[in-house]
């Protein structure tokens, strides 16, 4: 999907099932990093209140909007198959505008990838599969 950016510059964006593993790993990476305060919030509070919880252990921890800016990067990264700047690596993007990375972010978040790009830990219904559901 070609995504428009200001100023007539332009990314394409892969989708979420074509990211390749090794960008996908370093997103949950940097997720898993973040996330990893949030693991001590109380499961007894409402959905809100965990929510608000979560978002303060996440940017009170060493990392705090470091952290949400590097997992912007690694989710731009990993979505980008190409674009007007040059070549997709860190060093290009850190030469880019703010506003352009911002746009790619925004497209990525709102076409569903973090959620798209997390792992699936529930049970499979694969009968060789070490996570079949029990019978009993």
């Amino acid at each position: 999907m070609r995504l428009e950016l200001p100023h007539d510059q332009w990314a394409e964006l892969r989708e979420p099932d074509e990211i390749p593993r090794k960008a996908a790993r370093k997103f949950r990476k940097v997720l898993y990093r973040i996330a990893a305060p949030a693991a001590d919030v109380d499961q007894g509070l409402t959905s809100e209140a965990q929510a608000a919880e979560v978002g303060r252990a996440m940017l009170s921890s060493d990392d705090g909007m470091d952290g949400v800016e590097d997992l912007a990067e690694a989710m731009v990264l990993a979505a980008v198959s190409e674009w007007s700047y040059g070549s997709v690596c860190g060093e290009v993007m850190d030469d880019m505008p703010d506003h352009a990375v911002d746009a790619i972010y925004a497209s990525c978040q709102a076409r569903g990838y973090i959620e798209k790009l997390m792992p699936d830990f529930g049970p499979s219904m694969d009968e060789d599969s070490p996570t079949t559901p029990s019978s009993h």
